[in-house]
């Protein structure tokens, strides 16, 4: 699913269409004036946004909010290369990878 982010402070301002989500908005999702897009404010309320207006100042919208937003799921992290990450990134290595159909085995340094 897409979902467009704003600051809270951009919620209420044109888009402007150098920018990315604008890029966005018009060559991926493909939207025009009169449609309507997923959005939400960063830690803040997530909704709707009806695109009122395209010009060369930008994409003017009206933002509907309906929730309070979803939290972020953690991120765990999965590597068979060895690093010390920081201790906010949980890290799960495997204790050997299987080349498919080879059957050579490797350790964790990639030997053999």
């Amino acid at each position: 699913m897409n979902i467009v982010l704003f600051e809270k402070n951009e919620i209420s301002c044109p888009l402007k269409l150098n920018d990315e989500r604008a890029q966005h908005i018009l060559k991926i999702l493909h939207k025009k004036e009169g449609d309507t897009f997923s959005c939400g404010i960063i830690k803040g309320m997530a909704g709707k946004a009806e695109i009122i207006h395209i010009s060369e100042e930008g994409i003017k919208f009206s933002f509907q909010p309906e929730s309070d937003g979803k939290p972020l799921n953690p991120l765990k992290m999965i590597s068979t290369h060895r690093f010390s990450p920081p201790d906010s990134i949980k890290t799960t290595s495997p204790r050997c990878c299987r080349a498919r159909n080879s059957g050579n085995s490797f350790d964790r340094n990639g030997t053999r």
